[in-house]
């Protein structure tokens, strides 16, 4: 949908971030992308991306039962079951992948415990100094392996990049990432779906693990994410059981 305000660009980019993966240097991609980008945006006059709707001054604070009560009804709830499936399950899931020989130095670092742990507490320790939500990203994990990522260099060179922007320009920086044409930004979406949505398992999985899958991507697409967690882990538990009692008859 980003992208069909102008197809060619979107593809362009597309086909252009995903073959980046096949060449010596896949990092250099997405910065040469989004320059090239702004660049055709500014040359061709066209309207940002976005506006900031609205800016806050900094300040400490923390949030009152009404605010929590708010909180817990129009962002926990319907974010949880995306929270817990994105951030936890699937990114353990894809480090443990990615990174087969760190899980073996320590089993329990790619855990979804750790992770649902340290994604609980940096909300609640930033959440007093202004900090929106945040968690463990798969797509972003998938995003930043594509492109070249491969250990601790990249997040501090993104924390530190994040840094220098807010000291150096703070709100200002968004009429620059607002000259990034959306069909751009949507194409390195499609990359992250991409990359999310393959699995080993289409070639090695059994013909109900397959089942499985498709059944929980279905009711993803067509309900909601919750509704798809719920169908995936009633159809994951019964092909389980199934298995078990098969075993036992044996």
């Amino acid at each position: 949908q980003m992208m069909s305000g102008t197809w060619l660009i979107g593809i362009l980019a597309f086909s252009a971030l995903f073959m980046s993966r096949f060449l010596p240097l896949p990092y250099l991609a997405m910065p040469l992308v989004l320059g090239l980008g702004v660049l055709w945006q500014t040359t061709q006059g066209s309207a940002a991306s976005f506006t900031l709707s609205a800016t806050t001054d900094w300040q400490m604070g923390w949030p009152n039962m009404e605010e929590w009560s708010s909180a817990a009804l129009l962002l926990v709830l319907p974010q949880l079951a995306l929270t817990l499936t994105n951030a936890v399950i699937a990114t353990s899931a894809m480090a443990s992948g990615k990174f087969p020989q760190d899980a073996l130095i320590d089993s329990k670092r790619f855990t979804p415990r750790r992770l649902a742990t340290s994604s609980g507490w940096a909300n609640l320790v930033l959440a007093p100094f202004g900090a929106t939500p945040m968690c463990h990203g798969a797509g972003g994990l998938a995003v930043q392996y594509h492109f070249g990522a491969r250990s601790w260099r990249a997040p501090a060179l993104f924390g530190l990049t994040c840094l220098v922007i807010a000291l150096c320009w703070g709100d200002t920086i968004a009429q620059v990432l607002s000259l990034i044409p959306l069909a751009i930004l949507g194409s390195l979406l499609a990359i992250a779906g991409l990359q999310l949505a393959w699995s080993q398992r289409f070639i090695d999985g059994k013909p109900f693990c397959i089942l499985v899958i498709l059944a929980t991507a279905a009711v993803c697409l067509t309900i909601n994410t919750a509704a798809g967690l719920a169908v995936g882990v009633i159809l994951e538990m019964g092909r389980r059981r199934w298995h078990l009692i098969s075993d036992l008859k044996l």
